[in-house]
């Protein structure tokens, strides 16, 4: 048995995690998990949960027979014992997904794994409940993408293309989803509160918080003299912040098109929340250009005499603080008042989860931002580290260095102040009684917070390496 099972589990060069008559894999996994779960590592779960989203026939169901071993060979049939192996797998790790229902294993005693497919929820079941959402996920992102169409059949033809470029190129970008799925998340955690909130609604709160971003990451490459800073789309940016800001100017309009009510003061709530938020955000965007830049001549980094720091690193959740607007008007839509203790919960949450964003991608930037001369929290913290008196760094001689230092003594402290602001989003969470089903916001942060613990777990193996080399001998 053991020898079956080491053989099964292995991974091909290939990075397929299996391939073959799906079926007889599923059996004899649903074999192994029924001897010892712990047999079966949570890298091999997520491999499997990979490969069951490559095989569906739609989101969440049911499954080719087969693994093909190239894109060119076919999946096989969708047959009866193919998805009644996956269901009986499934189930023993608590999962039964609405469309394999009718696959599942019947309940025959106490205990047996159709009986007990909730009670096992509790152990490894993440990778695998996961299917569900991405199943809802992928339907949702359908219909985000029918609403941009709806969308750019409004504007000008030739900006058309330009903007399903630059949108999809930011939803390739964000992994998770976030950005387009935005208004579905806040949904799922409202549990009832949100049930008259209209799949459309969503849809268009998907877009257009997608919109923003977009423009967000056009004008940031000029400003950070990106080489990716495309004046071309320019002009896109400029219509996905008008079209952004339309769309939350008028709250009482989005409410109509929904066939929602929004009462004159709950509508004029929001539009002072929105008009307050986009002054702080616009302010923000000016203090960076004036105070986060240093001057590179010919390879030599001047290190600015004064530079005021990022404080509470609010300046770094304002610029991308338009990400809450969705959220903040869907509570408004739910019956909350905008600006009460409700919407201040949050806000903070989204605050503290955008700062821990910004700080894990100013820490993988560090080196190209001090190439560039932009001062990130990342090569502000690194600044902070060099001899009082250091005036400018020479960046083809030192650069081994500053990455040795930033490594060694900065990246640890970024790492930890990242896990500080996901401790104060989940408290903020926690403190939103409005919230009844807080997981996916959960979600979020726990891939914030999966990513700074690795950040930190690989300085401290590379530090453990050092220390036991023994280069003198």
């Amino acid at each position: 048995m053991k020898k079956e099972i080491s053989e099964l589990l292995k991974v091909p060069n290939d990075k397929r995690p299996f391939s073959g008559n799906v079926s007889e894999l599923f059996f004899a996994l649903s074999k192994i998990a029924r001897k010892d779960k712990n047999m079966i590592k949570a890298e091999t779960l997520g491999k499997i949960t990979a490969l069951l989203v490559s095989l569906e026939s739609a989101p969440g169901g049911p499954y080719y027979s087969r693994v093909p071993e190239n894109s060119l060979k076919k999946k096989g049939e969708i047959d009866y014992e193919t998805n009644r192996a996956i269901a009986e797998f499934l189930s023993l790790y608590g999962v039964c997904l609405p469309k394999m229902a009718e696959y599942m294993p019947k309940p025959e005693t106490e205990g047996s794994p159709a009986s007990s497919w909730k009670s096992g929820f509790q152990n490894k079941t993440s990778f695998f409940a996961s299917l569900e959402s991405i199943a809802e996920e992928k339907k949702e992102m359908s219909g985000v993408r029918q609403a941009l169409e709806r969308k750019l059949c409004m504007v000008p033809a030739a900006l058309r293309a330009g903007a399903r470029r630059a949108f999809w190129r930011t939803v390739r970008g964000n992994p998770d989803k976030q950005m387009p799925l935005i208004g579905f998340l806040i949904k799922k955690s409202l549990g009832r509160r949100g049930k008259r909130i209209s799949k459309r609604l969503l849809e268009e709160i998907g877009v257009i918080n997608t919109f923003f971003w977009s423009a967000f990451i056009i004008y940031d490459d000029f400003w950070d003299l990106d080489e990716a800073a495309a004046p071309a789309l320019l002009p896109v940016a400029n219509m996905f912040s008008r079209l952004h800001a339309e769309f939350f100017s008028h709250p009482e309009e989005r409410a109509s098109a929904a066939a929602l009510n929004l009462s004159a003061s709950r509508a004029a709530e929001f539009r002072k929340f929105f008009l307050q938020l986009m002054g702080r955000l616009d302010a923000a965007n000016a203090w960076e250009i004036k105070h986060c830049r240093a001057k590179i001549a010919r390879g030599i980094f001047r290190i600015p005499e004064d530079f005021p720091g990022y404080g509470d690193y609010s300046k770094k959740y304002e610029p991308a603080s338009g990400h809450i607007l969705g959220p903040i008007l869907l509570l408004a839509l739910a019956g909350e008042k905008t600006g009460g203790a409700c919407s201040h919960s949050m806000e903070r949450y989204f605050k503290h989860l955008l700062i821990s964003m910004q700080m894990l991608d100013d820490m993988h930037d560090f080196e190209e931002d001090l190439k560039r001369g932009h001062l990130s929290t990342a090569v502000w913290a690194f600044l902070r580290k060099l001899p009082r008196g250091k005036k400018e760094i020479n960046l083809k001689k030192e650069l081994p260095e500053a990455k040795k230092l930033f490594w060694f003594s900065v990246l640890p402290k970024l790492a930890e102040e990242t896990l500080s602001q996901c401790r104060l989003a989940r408290a903020a969470l926690s403190r939103a009684r409005f919230i009844s089903c807080p997981e996916p916001l959960l979600r979020l942060l726990l891939k914030r917070e999966k990513a700074a613990k690795e950040a930190l777990l690989r300085q401290a193996d590379s530090i453990t390496f050092l220390k036991s080399c023994n280069f003198s001998s």
